[in-house]
């Protein structure tokens, strides 16, 4: 009755209708959008690289852009070129346009052309994420990411880590932890490898996490919160 749709069944009982624009909550509705702007793309002579997916190329122009979700990053030889992407970009959708050039998803991008260097990081990203979890700034500096087994000096063998015997989480922990990792993983994959490593070690311990994986990941918030701005060059 809400939406006025009385009446408009068929025999059966269902209602058919067509999704005009997004439709929030729709599972499909992220691949739904892809598919239409790759036709679309597609059409003027654009295709997405075989060796590196979100990479897009030209058939003939000398242009070539990375996508990621909404954002395009584009590199271009002659204004003319980056203006025919402009412009079937703006056929079918409002978008903004940032000619400096120094941020796209959320990565700051700071450029040095005399150089030949440039740098990206996520500053405020994870100073953000500290307020968010109440995570005060450590007393010590912590200088590894992850608590590394410790070496025997004079042996030939180096034994694995014993196995973790220590108390299970909560559910309210456990999903605390979970939700570190995955704020964590973004902004490792994206300007910050070095913190791989120990995602990749705690996320295969999440499942069944114990108050050990808690203090490794205790040690991953006292590192970063020590680095709060690293970025890779």
């Amino acid at each position: 009755m809400e939406y006025g749709l009385a009446g408009k069944e068929d025999k059966n009982g269902w209602i058919y209708f067509e999704i005009r624009r997004g439709c929030y909550g729709l599972p499909q509705a992220g691949i739904l959008a892809n598919n239409l702007l790759r036709g679309r793309l597609e059409e003027e002579g654009y295709y997405e690289a075989h060796s590196t997916p979100g990479l897009w190329r030209h058939k003939w122009r000398p242009i070539q852009f990375c996508l990621i979700v909404d954002d395009f990053g584009v590199e271009y030889v002659g204004i003319e070129h980056f203006n025919h992407l402009l412009t079937l970009l703006k056929k079918y959708h409002q978008i903004q346009t940032n000619m400096a050039g120094d941020k796209i998803a959320g990565i700051n991008v700071q450029w040095d052309f005399p150089g030949r260097r440039v740098r990206i990081d996520m500053r405020t990203y994870i100073d953000t994420l500290l307020l968010t979890l109440d995570w005060p700034k450590p007393r010590k500096r912590q200088l590894s990411p992850f608590i590394a087994a410790p070496i025997a000096y004079g042996q030939k063998t180096q034994f694995t880590p014993e196995e973790d015997t220590s108390a299970p989480l909560s559910a309210e922990r456990l999903l605390r932890v979970q939700k570190i990792i995955g704020s964590l993983l973004y902004y490792a994959r994206a300007v910050d490898n070095k913190l791989l490593v120990a995602l990749n070690a705690i996320s295969a311990r999440q499942s069944k996490a114990t108050i050990h994986t808690e203090q490794l990941v205790h040690t991953l918030l006292d590192y970063v919160a020590t680095y709060p701005n690293d970025g890779i060059v």
